[in-house]
């Protein structure tokens, strides 16, 4: 998905965890970022990337529900990476073998 879907003056809103002392009821805020800076994956069809669209066009997690779709989104997000780190890993490896097989070194 383009971002320039969400983009508001090639900017779109992204979460940002607040630490605050003494702790305060928030800890997820919003900040803009350049669509540049962001980055999308490919884990939701077009359909379903609007799902996540009422908090990115307001501005803020206005529902719990909002705070929950975010969750699952990072949680779609970090397991993609996960794979893709995997399958880069898994191919060094079989890299790494013909190597040694081709040199004839024992390990």
């Amino acid at each position: 998905m383009s971002l320039d879907i969400i983009a508001e003056s090639n900017k779109v809103i992204i979460p940002i965890f607040i630490e605050k002392y003494p702790v305060s009821k928030q800890f997820v805020g919003i900040t803009e970022i350049g669509v540049g800076q962001a980055s999308t994956f490919p884990g939701f069809c077009e359909k379903h990337e609007l799902i996540f669209q009422s908090y990115e066009k307001n501005g803020e997690f206005s529902k719990e529900d909002d705070v929950i779709k975010q969750l699952y989104r990072n949680v779609a997000y970090n397991t993609f990476q996960l794979k893709k780190r995997i399958k880069l890993n898994e191919c060094l490896t079989q890299r790494h073998r013909e190597v040694i097989i081709k040199r004839r070194i024992i390990i």
